[in-house]
């Protein structure tokens, strides 16, 4: 069993688990260790912001929902899965989109979206926009180089929650209406 420097106290309760289920645990720490360690002297000298398990406007009308944790602009959904891959990732961006358009009233001002793989000590992170915008507008800002204002990021975004707390609250929403 790798328990490291335990104390006389946590010993005994190591004992309890098996030694795989505590290898799996150490391995989890030192992965977010390594993954997130760029952001954690800012986090913890206050340069970013941070919030753990932020609960939006419209989390109550869903059954309570919370997020992993945010960073700066960034809202980040923690998975250990077992297997990483294009359907992993997919599902957690979803998710992620899912609860930035329940910040209704933009309480958070995520801007990004990430999802950290902790059994993979991979993270990666998208802006926003890039999820949320027509395509023929993505590929256009792509193409050439550029990225939508702050002030079209901003109304877009208000758009979809606009639309997202319609569709929460039981209303029908055309597809079109997405797209415009």
């Amino acid at each position: 069993m790798s328990t490291g420097s335990a104390s006389p106290e946590t010993e005994p309760l190591l004992q309890l688990a098996p030694d795989a289920a505590v290898d799996d645990v150490v391995n989890l720490s030192r992965s977010a260790s390594d993954a997130m360690s760029p952001l954690i002297p800012y986090v913890a000298e206050g340069i970013l912001s941070h919030h753990l398990n932020p609960v939006f406007a419209g989390s109550s009308a869903i059954g309570g929902a919370d997020a992993d944790f945010i960073i700066a602009d960034t809202l980040f959904e923690l998975k250990t899965t077992k297997t990483l891959d294009a359907s992993a990732v997919r599902d957690a961006l979803l998710q992620l989109l899912g609860y930035s358009l329940l910040d209704y009233d933009d309480k958070f001002e995520l801007r990004r979206i990430g999802v950290y793989f902790a059994r993979y000590a991979w993270v990666m992170a998208w802006p926003l926009w890039k999820l949320t915008f027509p395509p023929d507008q993505v590929v256009r800002h792509s193409v050439s180089g550029t990225k939508p204002t702050d002030k079209e990021v901003e109304a877009r975004l208000q758009r979809l929650r606009e639309l997202m707390q319609r569709v929460v609250n039981g209303d029908a929403v055309n597809y079109e209406e997405f797209l415009s």
